[in-house]
């Protein structure tokens, strides 16, 4: 009769940490890469045109079509290109990317998507002037690349690649 004993030793303890890792660093990057691309899109306004003085106030500055990127007017800390924040929860491995109410309000939320606003005399419309949501489809290639070869480069053999593009 033989006796047989087996001995396992469970090592998914360091996978499983160098993935967590790897998953932080990925989002951390991806939220930056979209935060940054966002910021690009939004430029200064150019004065009205006609320039000048009108009535003792400065000039009016244009303001951006509806659907493109909304322009910036304000002081260098009080705009919204300033105002655009990320943040990565580790505990949900989930990112959020907008702009900080302390800093703008809820003019974030009203530009990218539109809203009615009460007006002098009437309800006003807002149209969407979009920046994350164009950045996110901008920057969406990333989100797989960010992972693509991360774990298992140490001869593991594995991969993590396509998160974010449905495989």
């Amino acid at each position: 009769m033989f006796d047989v004993k087996t001995q396992f030793e469970d090592t998914s303890k360091p996978i499983l940490s160098a993935a967590e890792k790897e998953i932080d660093r990925a989002l951390q990057r991806t939220s930056y890469a979209i935060s940054q691309d966002a910021k690009s899109t939004i430029k200064r306004a150019p004065p009205a045109s006609g320039g000048g003085r009108r009535r003792g106030r400065r000039a009016r500055r244009q303001n951006s079509r509806p659907g493109e990127a909304p322009l910036t007017r304000g002081m260098p800390r009080k705009n919204i290109r300033a105002a655009i924040r990320y943040d990565v929860d580790k505990a949900s491995d989930t990112a959020v990317i907008g702009t900080g109410y302390s800093i703008i309000g809820d003019v974030g939320g009203s530009l990218e998507h539109g809203e009615d606003r009460p007006s002098t005399s009437s309800l006003e419309h807002l149209a969407p002037r979009p920046f994350i949501g164009p950045a996110l489809d901008r920057k969406e290639s990333l989100l797989g690349s960010s992972f693509s070869g991360r774990i298992g480069d140490g001869g593991m053999g594995s991969s993590y690649s396509g998160i974010g593009s449905g495989g």
